[in-house]
């Protein structure tokens, strides 16, 4: 295996958001050098490796990957949510990558159906479980909390017919959308919480699930990307109609509600679950070979791996 340090660039659309939380929280685990550039201001000099993280950051970025590869930088264009919402008009984004990554089976399906002569692979997303930890059980309490964008797929108004009052936590907008912003405001509302609710039309990987399954919560969520694979299927619910939606997810708060040893036994294997399977120590060592093996132009061994790390996932990427 290549020993090199490499410089692993990757482009985010906002300070204080997803992907960069997400880019400074690896660079604490990877063996590389992981740089963040916003869109607005991407600088290539010096670097091995560029991952841009979803094709709808901004139209800027179109050029990016050809001018990559004309300095001889390898190219991962990844796919950040569902594919429906790219404005790629049926034109492949990313036609000069090397490969493509996905977190998520929608966008994995995507990527290999859309990308004939470009492997797709599944770079799962982490969290930082030393800093998102548990607070002290509490069986007197019960209240149940949701957390991200009001954009219309999270569906907000399903939270408002649920059977307990679910508080609203959102950091959203300009005013949050500051560099080296911290995550203590998050912290703190996992831990004014029991139980956090999903109740999305989609979603990929969302982090707010993996921060609250790291901070020993219960999540009840519908059936959206990856979360089937994140939370034991009983406390999943179905997509559509919001009817039904709306019907299982109070059935599930209503057990968490009387039935505080399932509460604590649900939230402890939700932390024991992301501790094991999606920890960045866990999963970055796996980042950091496919970084390897792409700087190294191994691409049938990078196919290998994934292939490998997706055994673990068997029926969920079909």
């Amino acid at each position: 295996m290549n020993s090199k340090k490499l410089n692993v660039l990757k482009v985010v659309d906002q300070w204080g958001w997803s992907y960069d939380f997400i880019g400074r929280e690896q660079a604490r685990y990877s063996r590389h050098n992981i740089i963040i550039n916003k869109y607005d201001n991407v600088k290539l000099d010096g670097i091995d490796i560029i991952y841009i993280h979803s094709p709808n950051i901004h139209p800027s970025i179109a050029d990016l990957p050809w001018e990559a590869k004309e300095r001889g930088i390898k190219v991962i264009g990844a796919y950040g949510g569902d594919p429906k919402y790219y404005p790629d008009g049926g034109i492949p984004p990313y036609p000069y990558a090397d490969i493509i990554a996905t977190i998520s089976p929608q966008t994995y399906k995507y990527g290999e159906d859309t990308y004939e002569n470009i492997p797709t692979i599944f770079f799962p997303e982490g969290v930082d479980t030393i800093f998102f930890t548990p607070k002290p059980f509490d069986p007197t309490k019960f209240k149940a909390g949701w957390a991200g964008s009001f954009w219309s797929i999270k569906r907000c108004g399903i939270l408002d017919k649920l059977i307990v009052k679910v508080h609203r936590q959102s950091d959203w907008g300009p005013k949050h959308f500051k560099y080296k912003r911290d995550l203590t405001p998050m912290l703190n509302f996992y831990h004014s919480i029991d139980t956090f609710v999903l109740s999305s039309e989609t979603e990929c990987m969302p982090r707010v699930v993996l921060e609250s399954m790291a901070c020993g919560l219960p999540v009840v969520s519908t059936a959206v990307g990856n979360v089937p694979f994140l939370i034991n299927e009983k406390w999943l619910t179905a997509v559509h109609p919001e009817e039904k939606v709306i019907e299982q997810m109070n059935k599930c708060l209503k057990r968490l509600k009387y039935n505080k040893n399932c509460r604590k036994g649900v939230g402890e294997r939700n932390r024991t679950f992301i501790c094991r399977n999606f920890s960045w120590d866990v999963v970055q060592p796996y980042w950091d070979e496919i970084f390897d093996y792409l700087h190294e132009g191994r691409t049938k061994k990078i196919i290998i791996k994934n292939k490998e790390y997706l055994n673990r996932y068997a029926g969920h990427f079909k």
